[in-house]
């Protein structure tokens, strides 16, 4: 009797034990969220019939890559990246994004690990790339940009890098670095803007690269190769040897750092200094 009694007890046990196994792994499915596959790749036009409704899609996930064939894009306003993605043109010389009519920037960057790379970048009214405050690991390269106020700006957002792009005959600077630290910008050609690369109150970002030739930014033609502004910090030297100039009216411009009257031709009035003779 007693052990009729005891293999009874012991089935309850197993079959409780069952059921509480089976009650977990319910709760488990039906808990755990399910991933969705990341980087995934979509075309425009052949998947959606712009660049902004590609981008605002639901079905283009954090880090997917889209591809633009080439072609003139013309946008009433600019472009707004708000989510990590890869932006890739078909062909930098043949896929063009401009803007028709007023607009700060044709290109406005507001997330982080975004990949803008292969368009021709136009007539912005400011800037042809901007990285807005706030945002990391930015990668803007393999492009032109031309015909704008600013070609590319980074404020107030730290560790991106500009590389490899084209900017040329742009109204003010080229490249413009504000308020920004530990950004990369190397292997750019700067031609014919106002002013190539404009550092203002930005430090320990990397401009150029000594060790290898096809990294050095080439400033060549503009009225100003490099200029620093107020409470950015480099040393001219090294600014001569990551980088090559060529044709420039004044190299490099050093203005107003308050405390630094007697480094490196630092001028409070703002008057221009060829520190770096220009290669004729």
């Amino acid at each position: 009797m007693k052990k009729t009694k005891f293999v009874i007890g012991a089935s309850v046990l197993l079959i409780l034990s069952f059921i509480g196994q089976s009650i977990v792994a319910q709760e488990t499915e039906t808990t755990t969220p399910k991933v969705e596959t990341l980087n995934n790749t979509h075309y425009v036009p052949d998947d959606f019939p712009t660049i902004q409704a590609a981008i605002d899609s639901n079905e283009v996930k954090y880090f997917d890559t889209i591809i633009v064939r080439s072609g003139t894009y013309t946008l009433d306003e600019e472009l707004v990246i708000h989510k990590p993605i890869k932006l890739i043109g078909e062909d930098k010389e043949t896929t063009i994004i401009e803007v028709n009519g007023y607009s700060v920037e044709v290109i406005q960057i507001s997330a982080s690990f975004v990949t803008v790379s292969g368009f021709t970048v136009r007539n912005g009214d400011y800037a042809g790339i901007y990285v807005y405050s706030g945002y990391i690991g930015v990668k803007i390269t393999n492009n032109i940009i031309t015909d704008c106020k600013m070609g590319i700006e980074i404020w107030d957002s730290n560790c991106n890098t500009v590389s490899n792009n084209i900017v040329t005959n742009n109204e003010d600077a080229g490249i413009f670095i504000c308020e920004a630290s530990f950004n990369k910008v190397v292997g750019n050609v700067v031609e014919n803007n106002y002013k190539g690369i404009e550092l203002v109150a930005a430090t320990g970002n990397f401009i150029g690269d000594s060790d290898d030739n096809t990294l050095k930014n080439q400033l060549i033609g503009n009225h100003i190769g490099i200029e620093i502004g107020v409470f950015s910090v480099y040393l001219d030297e090294t600014l001569e040897q990551n980088n090559l100039f060529e044709g420039n009216d004044y190299d490099i411009h050093r203005w107003w750092v308050p405390g630094a009257e007697n480094y490196g031709g630092n001028s409070p009035t703002g008057q221009l200094i060829n520190i770096l003779p220009s290669s004729q």
